[in-house]
């Protein structure tokens, strides 16, 4: 892909002739609906709102449960007799003959490691709680139906804990090393958005989510407009063509998607198991990202491009924003489970897409430090409050998750030994948005055409086994993958997806008496992630982009070790 430098960006800009905002705009990165055009987006830009790619990683599940399902990666679709049934294939409590109380507390652990120099912390642990849930037996026959029982639980979808931290640097050698202010700069150009003749650019609240920025950009004195004969256009007209640029990266996130589960299973002939389960799902996630970049001329003044030597110029920027989101969901989960013979188990569950709502909070600041080669003086550019801005409304999302589908085989071996293997299909392409809190022309239909352009479904393999060597003894291990959500790597260069994710899991279990079990597991979680840039301008030709500013393309992958405990009690 060829590199443009921001000359040329002026040029495409002035030929394209963009006029308006609505045609620019995505979810949260201002992404042009046509075929060809020019994007801006990038983890950094785009953090404002609540993006696609972020809607697509609330939405991915992981494998939490009791510590016996954990130890065997979650192959349940057909085993069952579990209170993790509840979450996976509810008719898993039909089997139940008993009332069963167990609670799984959770110690977990994060480490992302990325494809630049560590810059502080990327590690993140806590503990937690996986899985709660006590199973009722409601009736106990001699007919036909054999048994109903009911379940209510809560288990832990998704675990958001992580933090990832690096710095690199971008030479000058060979053209102006790419800024975000440059984009940021290109943004405003866009969408055709200048200051009136007293300099004000306009109010954060009446302007676009991935606009913010850029305003904050310019209200800190870092981009300014430029009139020209060909049209006005902006520039970072501090930052030397010269300047070697260092970019510093630091994301820190907190929080988990849970969920809170009524079930009830059916016990027919000891053959057929069928079961419901309607699920309420909670998100809460603090999201945390600093980045700055610190701009190096190696004693030499700054220029600009005509070789002139600059007044003003910036030593380093800061750009610091925070964002929550907290909401709740709803699904159904619909399970069946077959026993041929005794042995063997097949089991089948479909798991409606969640229904969510969610509110986010943001707030962004942007500061600098600039140096005037007149007067040999510093001074910041902070002095202007208008640099920060708070969106603490009620910005209210609505979007459909993946719906997903799960088989399963299950094999017993007598009362010693038993092998499981489930199969599960996860639509990513099928994430629907419903509503977001700014007006976007054609909303529905683009985010639809946007989500199934940028991801594509998944396949998951889960295998476990259990082993009794002795009565009260059970060794556990379990092996499960998952296969990309992303359909074209170079369009969905904005975040970290997952490409690749493997579970390596083991476990132990004590029969302590006929009554209480002590279950223990381990999960090591290997997350292989797509490349991402942390901000680009690029414009598109089909399915090819050709970037005109854009930070280096950076990979951060995530390992997370998991240990769980179970405690349950039959009564």
């Amino acid at each position: 892909m060829r590199i443009m430098d921001n000359s040329a960006f002026r040029k495409v800009m002035k030929s394209l002739k963009i006029w308006g905002i609505g045609a620019l705009l995505s979810l949260a990165a201002p992404t042009i609906s046509a075929q060809n055009g020019i994007l801006f987006e990038g983890e950094v830009l785009q953090q404002a709102a609540l993006s696609g790619e972020s809607i697509a990683r609330l939405s991915q599940p992981q494998l939490f449960g009791t510590a016996r399902s954990m130890a065997m990666a979650i192959a349940f679709a057909s085993l069952g007799g579990d209170v993790a049934s509840m979450s996976i294939n509810p008719a898993g409590l039909g089997m139940y003959r008993h009332n069963e109380l167990s609670i799984t507390p959770l110690v977990t652990s994060s480490r992302s490691s990325n494809g630049a120099t560590g810059y502080d912390s990327n590690s993140k642990g806590r503990l937690a709680l996986a899985n709660f849930g006590v199973v009722y037996n409601l009736y106990e026959g001699t007919g036909r139906v054999v048994s109903v029982n009911m379940g209510l639980g809560y288990n832990r979808v998704a675990d958001l804990n992580y933090r990832t931290s690096f710095q690199y640097d971008s030479s000058s050698r060979g053209g102006k090393a790419p800024t975000i202010l440059d984009a940021m700069a290109g943004q405003l150009t866009a969408n055709r958005m200048f200051p009136d003749s007293e300099g004000f650019l306009g109010y954060y609240g009446d302007s676009y989510p991935d606009l913010w920025g850029a305003m904050m950009a310019y209200n800190s004195y870092l981009i300014n407009p430029v009139d020209d004969p060909d049209g006005a256009y902006w520039e970072a007209d501090r930052v030397g063509v010269n300047a070697d640029v260092g970019h510093f990266y630091d994301l820190e996130s907190r929080g988990s998607v849970g969920e809170y589960d009524i079930s009830f299973g059916l016990n027919i002939d000891n053959r057929i198991y069928v079961g419901a389960t309607i699920g309420i799902r909670s998100i809460s996630q603090r999201i945390r990202l600093y980045y700055g970049e610190d701009f190096l001329y190696d004693g030499a003044p700054a220029v600009n491009g005509s070789g002139q030597e600059l007044i003003e110029q910036v030593d380093y920027m800061h750009y610091n924003q925070a964002a929550d989101v907290n909401g709740v969901g709803v699904d159904f989960k619909l399970g069946v489970i077959y026993r041929p013979i005794p042995a063997l188990r097949l089991g089948l569950a479909f798991h409606t897409p969640t229904y969510y709502s969610v509110d986010r909070t943001y707030a962004g600041q942007m500061a600098a430090m600039c140096y005037n080669n007149d007067d040999k003086k510093y001074y910041p550019s902070d002095v202007n409050t208008d640099g920060s801005w708070t969106d603490s409304g009620s910005d209210s999302y609505r979007f459909v998750s993946p719906a997903r589908l799960m088989l399963g085989a299950s094999y017993t071996f007598g009362r010693r030994a038993i092998l499981s293997v489930d199969y599960q299909r996860d639509w990513y392409n099928g994430i629907r948005v419903k509503q977001t809190p700014f007006w976007i022309p054609d909303e529905a239909a683009y985010a639809r055409s946007t989500l199934k352009r940028k991801f594509r479904a998944t396949n998951t393999l889960r295998i476990g086994a259990e082993v009794k060597p002795l009565d009260r003894l059970a060794l556990r291990a379990g092996f499960a993958c998952t296969s990309s959500m992303v359909r074209h790597a170079e369009l969905t260069g904005s975040a970290p997806l997952a490409e690749r994710v493997y579970y390596y899991t083991a476990g132990v279990g004590f029969a302590l008496s006929r009554r209480v079990s002590l279950d223990a597991a381990y999960q090591y979680c290997k997350t292989e992630n797509s490349a991402y840039r942390l901000f680009y301008a690029a414009e598109r030709t089909g399915d090819a982009l050709a970037y005109i500013d854009a930070s280096e393309p950076l990979s951060t992958d995530y390992a997370r070790h998991n240990v769980a405990l179970s405690l349950g009690v039959k009564f």
